[in-house]
């Protein structure tokens, strides 16, 4: 998933990361969670950072509430497993296209999130239980 943030912010990862692409760490203290994302576009007003309500989910936050953002250069990924945290998920019959079609919209995965992929009237919960690199 992506998220947007402020325009500025911009000018100083095109300077410190050129021809890279652009993954933020987000990351709430206070509960010791940490997610990553890619960026969108850079155009959100001063101090914001709008991102997916499934990260706010993972991150316990709140809207409104304070999050550090910071840059991170990540290796590409050769291997995801995902565990369903419903048994409705083994009762598709072809989870592999759906997840092949909805993982696409994620620039990166953090181990211990939850990604939700919605699929007709259902939204399904998938645990990040393995990652590599």
């Amino acid at each position: 998933m992506f998220c947007y943030l402020l325009r500025r912010c911009m000018r100083w990862l095109v300077c410190t990361s050129p021809g890279q692409c652009t993954f933020v760490s987000a990351t709430l203290l206070r509960h010791d969670k940490l997610t990553h994302c890619g960026v969108l576009e850079f155009v959100s007003e001063e101090g914001t950072c709008y991102m997916p309500y499934w990260m706010m989910q993972n991150l316990q936050l709140e809207e409104g509430g304070i999050v550090t953002i910071t840059n991170v250069s990540l290796p590409k990924g050769t291997f995801v497993q995902l565990q369903p945290l419903e048994t409705e998920f083994l009762d598709i019959s072809n989870p592999k296209a759906l997840l092949e079609m909805a993982l696409r919209g994620y620039a990166a995965l953090t181990k211990g999130e939850v990604v939700s992929l919605p699929f007709l009237d259902c939204v399904y919960h998938l645990l990040v239980a393995v990652r590599k690199p």
